[in-house]
């Protein structure tokens, strides 16, 4: 799932320049959850820029994978700022990690109606509609997402880790697997590695629709690479996510 980020306001008291430096952080949360608290428990600043603290720590809460409190956080923006796309779009994220498809789809079709530009949301809902099994949506949103920005970075993953918009053909290319239309599934695996050359998934994903294909060569090739680049992330401790 991606994550939509929001502009630092300006105008801060000085000493408060660097409480913004750190909830605005994207590497750091165990340093940027309690900045931005210590922001949103001013009592002088304006709604508008508690909104946006609000903001950052609901990502960050995401980040850490704390669900209900990035929820939380995203309801707050939302009752101070109801037109903010990225408090919808952070709900929409928690909603679909905590497996809430209906509340995911909501939230991200609301984002999209703030900022139809928004490739973030577009991308999550094209998650969310494939995960429900609404192939032809998810590919049609996959596709707006990689229409908007071939290339933007998305999604703040543990750690603060930023994915690219690799994930928005990763998913298309699932869907077209499931659909057997396997030439644009393995068209959209590739440009994800071509994105991400280390993707471990991407090789695997192609693989299978290879196989499905029957292309066998390309399929054990595609299959024994993912093993070995997935083997020497764990042995030099970077293991990938599940």
């Amino acid at each position: 799932m991606a994550l939509m980020l929001v502009s630092v306001p300006g105008g801060v008291l000085a000493q408060s320049v660097q409480d913004w430096r750190l909830c605005r952080a994207v590497d750091a949360d165990h340093l940027v959850i309690p900045a931005c608290t210590r922001l949103i428990e001013q009592n002088k600043l304006s709604q508008g820029d508690r909104a946006i603290a609000y903001a950052f720590r609901g990502t960050a809460h995401w980040r850490q994978r704390d669900f209900d409190e990035a929820i939380a956080d995203a309801n707050e923006v939302i009752k101070i700022n109801p037109n903010l796309a990225a408090a919808y779009g952070t709900r929409g994220a928690a909603h679909g990690n905590k497996g809430e498809d209906d509340q995911a789809l909501a939230d991200d079709s609301k984002a999209i109606e703030l900022d139809p530009n928004n490739a973030p949301a577009y991308s999550n809902r094209g998650i969310t509609r494939g995960n429900k099994g609404d192939l032809d949506t998810a590919i049609a949103d996959a596709t707006r997402a990689v229409e908007i920005d071939p290339q933007y970075a998305w999604g703040f993953m543990s750690r603060g880790v930023l994915h690219s918009n690799a994930s928005a053909y990763q998913w298309r290319g699932k869907a077209y697997t499931d659909k057997g239309d396997f030439d644009r599934a393995i068209a959209d695996f590739t440009r994800e590695i071509e994105i991400e050359p280390d993707n471990a998934d991407a090789y695997r994903f192609r693989s299978t629709a290879y196989g499905r294909k029957q292309n066998k060569e390309a399929a054990l090739a595609d299959y024994n690479k993912a093993i070995e680049m997935t083997r020497r992330k764990i042995q030099s401790g970077d293991r990938p996510l599940p």
